[in-house]
């Protein structure tokens, strides 16, 4: 593919998959249903050691989405992302999951900022469609307050969520692609920290819209934010090494992180009282539901802290394990 004859940048939507082929289903029929050239995008859809069988599911998007399908031992989606991305034609690559369905405008809106800002990195909006799953209407709400928070604090180093995120091909490559060590959580995070360290933007794009369908109960709610924490500490031990005193700004960069925050408290104070600003309630009903995601906050601070307490052991055991 190739961008000179043609106004409309190339895609590659590379979808890594482990085990969900009805998501992964409902993933490709939104694709399908995407207003962009179709001479302008490929799918790649990447098998990440998965046992269930997906060339029934993979077979009628073949065709209409120029789709690939590979597969790999399993490495975790960083990993799968990667090789997606080596196989990928697209002048620009473009992230989601196989529990996500894009807007139908969704590569026109990245397009459009890609022609803008033709080296940056791009991530978009993110809205959680199970409305009534109080699990995964929280886990939404800590991603959209920390998208907020930086919106408001320019200098605060932005991330975006691997599940709506795209770039230029040529750059992510030169990059390294997302560090495949991180194979529980944070591989976004960590290449994000990495891109913005090169002169290349990230830029927020919020008509770039993706809407997630995870379903979450209390213990997967649980596990998957402890897990956050797991990789939170990993990528901090590793942000604290790449520190170097050349930077002028970096101090100044640094403590407007969510985590190193000059106002810590304000910033947890601010996130647990999020679902109140977002809800609006008006009724006991709303306000009800709006305490109840409060808590559920203000677990998965708990669990992500757990999360990196056990990280943090594990890694003093490893230490001391080393001759």
């Amino acid at each position: 593919m190739s961008q000179s004859s043609d106004v409309n940048p190339s895609f590659s939507v590379i979808v890594p998959t482990y085990n969900r082929p009805r998501s992964l289903q409902a993933c490709l029929q939104a694709i399908a249903q995407m207003d962009y050239p179709r001479d302008r995008l490929e799918v790649i859809v990447v098998d990440d050691g998965g046992t269930q069988p997906l060339d029934a599911i993979v077979q009628p998007f073949i065709t209409p989405l120029s789709l690939k399908l590979l597969r790999q031992a399993n490495a975790g989606p960083g990993a799968a992302r990667n090789h997606g991305a080596t196989q990928a034609r697209g002048d620009y690559l473009a992230f989601t999951d196989d529990d996500c369905q894009p807007d139908r405008q969704w590569l026109r809106a990245l397009a459009s900022q890609a022609q803008t800002h033709p080296t940056a990195m791009l991530g978009g909006a993110i809205h959680n469609r199970l409305h009534r799953n109080p699990f995964a209407e929280a886990s939404q709400l800590i991603i959209s307050y920390l998208y907020q928070h930086f919106a408001d604090h320019p200098q605060a180093p932005r991330f975006f969520t691997s599940n709506n995120l795209a770039a230029p091909r040529d750059r992510f490559l030169a990059l390294g692609g997302f560090d495949p060590a991180f194979r529980i959580a944070s591989e976004d995070r960590e290449l994000c920290d990495r891109w913005s360290q090169q002169p290349a933007a990230l830029i927020y794009c919020p008509a770039a819209q993706v809407f997630h369908s995870h379903d979450l109960n209390l213990l997967s709610f649980w596990k998957q934010h402890f897990n956050y924490g797991r990789g939170g500490f990993g990528f901090h031990r590793l942000h604290a090494q790449r520190q170097t005193p050349r930077v002028s700004s970096t101090s100044a960069t640094s403590s407007s992180r969510p985590d190193h925050h000059p106002d810590r408290l304000r910033f947890y104070r601010d996130l647990l009282s999020y679902p109140y600003r977002a809800v609006a309630p008006k009724t006991p009903r709303t306000r009800l539901w709006a305490t109840g995601l409060m808590l559920l906050i203000l677990l998965a601070q708990v669990a992500t802290a757990s999360g990196m307490i056990f990280e943090w052991g594990r890694s003093r055991q490893e230490a001391s394990n080393t001759p």
